[in-house]
């Protein structure tokens, strides 16, 4: 009888299931060769007799059989759904952080214009897979596009998301925490003074980027009372346009204003609402933008960690939408500005 403290090998794995150790190899790695009936039956086996992988082999098998693939399948899509002509900052910060990160682990970004390109999701797939390209990185989706790829076929790739824009298939992804950047961001308000604060936002923003924003708000906003109870949150929801947006800031007079858009910011400013005495705290912060105090969103760090997800998934032979979707919060960082009372 073997020692309770004898290490399982796949050799042990291959005589218990009557298989080459090599194929018994490829089933844990969960490698296409072998069938899905057969990987699931020596997978079981495994498990019943106590193996486990060691995490130092698998890491380097991982990068081994990386450096044996073709050039032309180390590569990562970087799909874009804006117009090139069009494409926003922090949507290009997604990629550069793709794409240098993709080259630091030793594979090539590639961008596939979508919009540009003509693609629809399934022609898209046609070519990806034409090309032997498996993994795939989908940025964010252009304002209230409402966009279906449904017509794209998952399962012959790792994929993942940046941002919550995309919202089917539920993927995994890789987003900046929005509910932790503006509770952030309404505690430094509070900390310089400021009592009468408002998040300004629309409905159709938040239909684009999910509620996290609103939900952060509420959830300091319901704090309020016991822990400054002299402090003030309001909610500007919806006053789009600089008319009706004026008519509200004159009606209730914040001394903060804190937005992902800056519309508001020039509109309460032309209405005589100027920072520092009413703080103007941005929730995406242009890094072009010095002078606007706000959020870093890390948008770079956000795309190289779609980029990890996404070749982690190559190196275990995971291909297709997961049962549980990974998702992964990059938390904001604070940015200074003449836009707000200093510390």
């Amino acid at each position: 009888m073997d020692s309770p403290s004898r290490t399982v090998t796949t050799r042990d794995v291959a005589v218990a299931a009557g298989v080459s150790q090599s194929t018994v190899s490829r089933a844990l790695r969960n490698d296409p060769q072998v069938s899905k009936e057969q990987r699931k039956r020596i997978q079981a086996i495994a498990k019943e007799i106590g193996y486990r992988p060691n995490p130092f082999v698998a890491a380097f098998t991982a990068q081994v059989m990386h450096y044996r693939r073709s050039p032309r399948r180390a590569v990562i899509a970087c799909v874009t759904f804006h117009e090139s002509s069009s494409m926003p900052s922090h949507v290009k910060t997604y990629l550069e952080g793709a794409k240098q990160r993709a080259i630091q682990l030793g594979f090539t970004p590639e961008v596939f214009l979508f919009a540009d390109g003509g693609y629809s999701a399934a022609r898209l797939a046609k070519v990806l897979r034409a090309r032997a390209i498996s993994g795939v990185l989908f940025l964010s989706t252009p304002f209230l596009s409402h966009l279906d790829i449904t017509g794209f076929s998952f399962e012959n790739f790792a994929c993942a998301a940046v941002d919550p824009t995309l919202h089917f298939p539920a993927m995994s992804r890789v987003q900046p925490d929005y509910f932790h950047s503006v509770q952030l961001a309404l505690e430094v308000a509070v900390s310089r003074g400021y009592r009468r604060i408002a998040l300004t936002t629309t409905k159709e923003e938040i239909d684009h980027l999910g509620d996290e924003w609103l939900g952060g708000f509420s959830a300091w906003k319901e704090q309020l009372s016991t822990r400054q109870p002299d402090c003030r949150g309001m909610l500007c929801l919806d006053e789009w346009g600089e008319r009706k947006f004026t008519r509200w800031i004159k009606a209730h007079r914040p001394d903060a204003l804190v937005s992902n858009n800056g519309d508001f910011f020039g509109w309460a400013e032309a209405a005589g609402f100027r920072p520092p005495d009413v703080a103007h705290i941005s929730l995406s912060a242009d890094p072009n933008n010095t002078r606007l105090a706000g959020i870093n969103q890390n948008h770079h760090m956000v795309g190289s960690f779609a980029v990890d997800s996404i070749i982690a998934q190559i190196h275990r032979n995971e291909y297709g939408i997961p049962l549980f979707p990974m998702l992964m919060l990059v938390p904001g960082t604070w940015r200074e500005g003449v836009t707000i009372r200093k510390p």
